[in-house]
């Protein structure tokens, strides 16, 4: 009898628990029915060019700031355009803030700031190391390294000892901060406060009263403003939006990810309708849509991380810097390859048997008339993905063979639960998966 039978649409790995993978893709619903989701491919990367010998650390860009100038972080040298400024001292991703018709960053070390030809390393109090730069009412604030105090200055270059306000909530240092609309989220430890703008020219930042999430977080490098709120990883592996309350957006399987993981780099970036939190971790990199709340994985060819390191959105679009070296990348929806590198987008599909697979249909994007249709491959496990078969093939037609059907046939019989196949597809034309039919008898030809 034929049915229709789901794909995961998310991410999920979980002791073991059947592995629910989805890489590469996203889901999405679609206008045809209750229950209608598609896969749809994520975009590729296309390098735009090449700055220092990377890995890339930091990307920023403003309008009329240091003269509309894209900076990057290079390994430790930062770049203006090709112009090399200089070395940012410090580790991890850096901080930028457009203040004063300047640039500043820090990267948990010294303060700079550069107006696009220069880099100068600003004097801060007691030679103090700084976590974090913004900019809020005319302030250019700091936080200092391994304290609960954030420093504020109308002139940028001249920081006072004296012109600083304290997260008072409890004693742990300040881990990083965001502006959220007009005030400022300051991540400490194991919990986060909020400032506000008093317009006291003598103390123009004041705590929010009864404004305290008792979430901090792991790490400055995964504290994102996005979607009219900020992300972060908590202190607890738990990735948080911040609403009047921390709200919860990762599941479990994911904080086992998290959990397992030193370190944690999160950006975004917007596409076709959709916003993705996009985090690396340790030996994966996964990405969060704000739009229908799943997690999905980003890798690239032969590797288990995405090369994408770091993004941000300029003022010519998206710019992504690589995570091995120092190339720059735009995202294009009209390429298909990384760069020349294939890339593979897996899905998975779970039968709670019992129930005969004599054959597997899917709706998958074929060939067009200009290019093949590429190859799906499918394995399978019967033992909740603990061991699989070798994969099979099927080619999705030439050039021109634009109603072939991918079809595979024999697949065996689900007699428990753990009956787990995994398809894996790469292809020249764009990868879009609308259904998965058991044992549909019309299936598979070229009509």
């Amino acid at each position: 009898m034929a049915a229709k039978v789901p794909f995961g649409i998310q991410t999920y790995r979980r002791y073991d628990l059947p592995p629910v993978r989805l890489v590469n893709l996203y889901a999405e619903q679609v206008p045809t029915g209750k229950d209608s989701v598609v896969l749809l491919p994520r975009p590729a990367l296309r390098k735009t060019g090449q700055i220092g010998s990377g890995p890339v650390n930091g990307i920023f860009q403003q309008s009329n700031i240091s003269g509309n100038a894209l900076f990057v972080l290079s390994g430790d040298t930062l770049y203006a355009g090709p112009l090399a400024l200089g070395t940012v001292t410090g580790a991890g991703t850096a901080k930028f803030a457009g203040v004063d018709g300047a640039t500043m960053l820090t990267r948990g070390a010294d303060l700079y700031r550069t107006d696009g030809a220069t880099l100068t390393q600003i004097a801060f109090p007691d030679g103090a190391s700084t976590t974090a730069i913004a900019y809020l009412a005319g302030y250019a604030v700091a936080s200092r390294a391994n304290t609960r105090r954030l420093y504020f200055a109308l002139d940028s270059t001249n920081w006072d000892a004296l012109d600083y306000v304290s997260a008072e909530q409890s004693t742990e240092a300040i881990i990083g901060m965001s502006v959220l609309v007009d005030q400022l989220a300051v991540f400490c430890t194991r919990h986060t406060e909020f400032f506000f703008v008093t317009g006291d020219a003598d103390a123009p930042f004041q705590r929010v009263q009864g404004r305290i999430f008792d979430k901090g977080a792991k790490t400055k490098d995964a504290i994102v403003r996005m979607d009219n709120t900020v992300f972060w990883v908590g202190h607890d592996n738990i990735v948080y939006r911040a609403d009047n309350e921390p709200v919860r957006v990762s599941d479990h399987g994911i904080e086992e990810l998290i959990s397992k993981s030193q370190t944690a780099v999160a950006w975004s970036y917007p596409w076709q309708g959709h916003l993705f939190y996009v985090l690396q971790l340790d030996t994966t990199t996964i990405a969060y849509d704000a739009a229908t709340q799943q997690w999905h994985e980003l890798a690239s060819y032969g590797r288990d991380r995405w090369r994408g390191r770091i993004g941000f959105y300029g003022l010519s679009g998206m710019v992504v810097g690589d995570e091995v070296d120092g190339t720059l990348y735009t995202l294009d929806e009209n390429t298909y390859a990384d760069q020349y590198e294939v890339i593979s987008r897996e899905f998975t599909v779970l039968i709670d048997g019992p129930a005969f697979v004599n054959t597997l249909s899917v709706d998958v994007s074929n060939a067009t008339d200009d290019n093949p249709g590429g190859l799906l491959e499918l394995r399978t496990s019967r033992d909740n993905g603990k061991n699989w078969s070798a994969y099979r093939q099927q080619n999705l037609g030439g050039t021109g063979q634009t109603r072939k059907r991918a079809m595979f046939r024999r697949c065996g019989r689900a007699d428990q639960t753990g009956y787990v196949m995994q398809f894996r597809l790469t292809s020249a034309v764009a990868s879009r998966i609308s259904s998965v039919r058991l044992n549909d008898i019309g299936g598979g030809r070229g009509r």
